[in-house]
């Protein structure tokens, strides 16, 4: 029930974010923040790949990834 208080709180703050989003200023500045967004996550994306592959991962995998990291 809180949380539901709580965006309620929140719903003007959501109503300008929305309607921001769909102008042309927004849509440009959203697609910016996923495209560096993505980039940020991808070797975090990468590591999980490779340690996932993986039953065990040991040190000796787990090191280099992580410092890559």
């Amino acid at each position: 029930m809180a949380m539901l208080e709580h965006l309620l709180e929140l719903r003007t703050a959501f109503d300008a974010f929305f309607t921001f989003l769909v102008t042309r200023a927004g849509k440009i500045e959203f697609f910016d923040y996923q495209h560096q967004t993505s980039e940020l996550l991808h070797p975090f994306a990468h590591a999980t790949d490779i340690l996932s592959a993986q039953d065990y991962p040991t040190l000796a995998l787990f090191a280099p990834v992580l410092q890559k990291l």
